[in-house]
């Protein structure tokens, strides 16, 4: 949906935030913006643009998950993900009844869109594990699933003591000691 603002806006403005759940209002975000120490999910000026979209009525299948599938199914979930939770997307994959024709590979230590460069890394130099795994299911017409790179995922490098660490460091903060203590 990023590549198309216009779709995106409008699938996001009106089934995201649905009249069933009225958004907050800008007094209600600023409250809340007051006393975080992070970001919310919508900023103070899609709240008024919620009242100006133009919503396409809801319909029945609003809210409601697809028809069960005999055709494969692969489901890839960061363990690290912020925007969809783990436990909803082993919920989802649950729902579905396609026999053994469905997989759920879970990435420790990947975030959100893991397929992208950099989001699910591998000590073995591969910038993107859920790219290998979903290329294996897409290859193989969903037959088959390689998930021998999930065991080279490192786990997040917060004491800055790889090299990848130190050049990610370097990039945002300009330096390569991001704490200040080396």
């Amino acid at each position: 949906l990023d590549d198309n603002a216009i779709l995106s806006e409008n699938i996001i403005l009106s089934e995201m935030y649905s009249n069933l759940n009225p958004p907050l209002s800008w007094e209600q975000i600023a409250g809340l913006e007051r006393y975080l120490f992070f970001a919310v999910s919508r900023e103070s000026d899609d709240a008024y643009e919620e009242t100006l979209w133009n919503r396409y009525p809801l319909d029945e299948y609003f809210n409601a998950y697809g028809s069960s599938t005999s055709r494969p199914m692969l489901f890839m979930q960061g363990t690290l993900d912020p925007q969809t939770v783990f436990d909803w997307a082993q919920h989802a994959f649950d729902h579905y009844t396609v026999g053994s024709n469905k997989r759920f590979v879970t990435l420790p230590w990947a975030v959100h869109a893991s397929a992208f460069p950099g989001r699910s890394p591998t000590t073995t130099g591969l910038p993107s594990c859920a790219a290998v795994v979903a290329s294996s299911f897409f290859v193989s017409s969903g037959q088959t699933v390689d998930e021998s790179c999930v065991a080279d995922m490192p786990p997040p490098d917060f004491a800055v003591q790889t090299e990848h660490g130190r050049n990610v460091s370097a990039t945002f903060f300009g330096t390569p000691d991001a704490w200040g203590v080396n």
